[in-house]
Formats: structure tokens, sequence, C-alpha cells
């Protein structure tokens, strides 16, 4: 079981966004952050993130992966610079594909180390979102 180290809840008027420092079971630290931004808040309000995770971690040398995950309520198969911003600080967005049923993806997950990551879409009948599914490789 992962052990927590410690909480950190970033959110203000135009997001919620929490970030958690664990280490696994296999003493590996993370650092994930999960973020909503409510459909009608700009999307600049999110391109802060990025800048601020990197400084929450930097605070604890021990964190190996930093990981984002959230409704974003962005899709980004439309036209969007969210992709490019967070690529421009390494973070590297893993779902390929529509998270909702109106083919829009909007449900992100944003590494530091993509080669160490998987996401997969889980496909539902009960929520407008479909999962998403995210393992670390810790080997």
């Amino acid at each position: 079981m992962a052990s927590l180290l410690s909480t950190a809840d970033m959110s203000n008027d135009h997001l919620d966004f929490l970030a958690v420092t664990v280490v696994t079971r296999q003493r590996v630290t993370l650092l994930i952050a999960v973020v909503y931004k409510p459909p009608k808040t700009p999307e600049k309000y999110l391109m802060t993130i990025p800048e601020q995770l990197l400084q929450l971690a930097s605070t604890n040398k021990d964190i190996k992966h930093t990981i984002i995950v959230g409704d974003f309520n962005v899709n980004i198969n439309e036209e969007s610079s969210l992709p490019s911003h967070f690529e421009k600080c390494s973070f590297q967005q893993l779902v390929r594909k529509y998270t909702t049923r109106k083919g829009t993806l909007l449900d992100h997950v944003y590494v530091k180390s993509p080669a160490k990551w998987f996401a997969r879409n889980l496909v539902t009948y009960y929520s407008y979102h479909n999962p998403v599914i995210v393992a670390l490789e810790t080997n």
C-alpha cells in the first residue's frame, strides 16, 4: 500500500487543484495532481499548473515522477495551446482517444516521464465521461 507524504490544496477561484505526494510499496515517490476546470472557466487558468508543480516537486528531491490528471474541460481534439504549453514544461499528454460520449477529449493525463506510464480509455454506459486508467511501471 502507498504511503501519503503530503497534500497541497492549490485550488483558486477558477480551478479545483489538489496535489499529493505518495511513496509506493516499491519506494517510488510520486507527485500526483488532480485538476477540475469548470466548463465556462477560460483555458488560461490552466497555464500555471506545470510551473506550480515543478516548483512543488523541487522541494522534495525524492520525487521521481509527476503526473497531472483531471477533467480539464478543454477539448484538445480541437485547437488548443494547452498541450504545447505543458510540453514546454516537459509534460506529455498520454490520452489520445476521446473521453466523452460526444467524441471530445476533455480528460487529460500529463506526465514527466512518458516511457514509464500507460494510459487507456474505458467505454462505459453510465457516465458522459469515459474513465481513463493510468499505470506506472516501477521496475
